[in-house]
């Protein structure tokens, strides 16, 4: 069990690595035609851009004064969790300390605020946070967090 956290582990810091970290405000984009990757920006307001095909965790992200996070989502998995963790272990276990953005047994997405059924924006407590993705086999997911409000 530790062994597959450490590979799992492993394989996200060669991700990060790869593609310009977490923190990173460019994408790297591999063109299809020719092999070579491209870097684009984030788009404004988003922080955190990530996809891949089994269970991650990311490293800390900082969330430094209060405000509001909008958390979307696509995956064709046969199951997948999103869930955003307090990188501080004390608070992680705490009430709030893990919330849940997704826990679906199948493909599903949620790629925009919907009006007829708004999921209001999450709004955090400032500090250090990890964003880890759970699936059950090899699938491919994406998810994204937009930043509302002052950063």
């Amino acid at each position: 069990m530790r062994s597959n956290r450490y590979s799992v582990w492993l394989f996200f810091l060669m991700l990060v690595l790869v593609f310009g970290g977490c923190a990173s405000s460019d994408q790297e984009i591999v063109n299809e035609e020719s092999g070579a990757i491209e870097q684009t920006p984030l788009p404004e307001g988003e922080i955190l851009h990530l996809f891949g095909q089994t269970s991650q965790t990311t490293e800390a992200v900082s969330l430094k004064s209060p405000a509001a996070i909008n958390v979307f989502y696509r995956q064709d998995c046969d199951m997948f969790i999103l869930r955003m963790l307090n990188a501080n272990e004390a608070l992680a276990a705490a009430p709030g300390g893990t919330i849940f953005f997704a826990a679906w047994p199948g493909p599903h997405d949620y790629v925009e605020r919907d009006p007829e059924s708004p999921v209001p924006p999450f709004e955090y407590i400032p500090g250090e946070y990890v964003f880890d993705v759970e699936v059950e086999g090899t699938c491919n997911w994406e998810f994204w967090v937009e930043l509302v409000g002052p950063e």
